[in-house]
């Protein structure tokens, strides 16, 4: 089981294996509780979206973990201002109203 240090910074770098068999890349949200127990800490991936990031964007710079549109990317920007110049879009007066037209 790999092993993580806690930097000066409270910061921890996720183990490469870890990454690479969950696909978290940088800036990806993790969700951080602690144990019923009290002694230790559970790590969950946020995501935001139903379809994974990779499916939308390509790495651009490993380095500098920069993205750019996939082509799946591109067609799928390409739909929505369609949409919206066609005036396929709805208004919402708050979020609770856009979430309930999503879950129907």
């Amino acid at each position: 089981m790999p092993v993580m240090r806690v930097n000066k910074k409270h910061q921890v770098t996720i183990p490469a294996s870890v990454r690479k068999e969950l696909n978290i890349s940088a800036g990806d949200l993790l969700e951080a509780k602690v144990t019923k127990a009290k002694d230790g800490i559970v790590y969950k991936i946020k995501r935001m979206t139903d379809k994974k990031i990779s499916d939308y964007w390509k790495m651009k710079s490993q380095e500098e973990g920069e993205h750019e549109l996939s082509e799946l990317g591109k067609q799928r920007v390409e739909e929505a201002l369609l949409d919206v110049k066609e005036g396929k879009t709805k208004k919402f007066d708050n979020v609770k109203n856009l979430m309930k037209d999503l879950n129907e």
